[in-house]
């Protein structure tokens, strides 16, 4: 019973993080958007459900399944959906900052 308690709370707080997870991603793609894309090919900014769509779309068309990121008892592929756009954006600050 108590075991059980733990993987619906667990179940219920990784689908509370998706919507968070999403959003973040949109962010970051609509900040980096801003600072190279739009400024160098003279485009709009991107608002950030329109970067949410970008990245949903993307991640459509580039998804693969891999075994070993789903075998259930790892959080590394949760870990690196907020790792991935954090890691884009500091980067992206660093670029921006000192090289453009």
């Amino acid at each position: 019973m108590e075991a059980a308690a733990v993987a619906i709370f667990a179940l219920a707080g990784i689908f509370l993080l998706i919507p968070v997870l999403v959003i973040w991603k949109g962010y970051a793609l609509s900040v980096l958007w801003g600072w190279f894309i739009a400024p160098l090919f003279g485009l709009p900014l991107l608002s950030i459900p329109a970067a949410i769509g970008i990245c949903i779309v993307s991640g459509l068309v580039r998804y693969r399944y891999n075994e070993a990121e789903h075998d259930g008892k790892s959080f590394k592929p949760l870990c690196m959906q907020f790792a991935n756009p954090a890691f884009a954006l500091g980067v992206g600050w660093i670029v921006k900052t000192y090289f453009l």
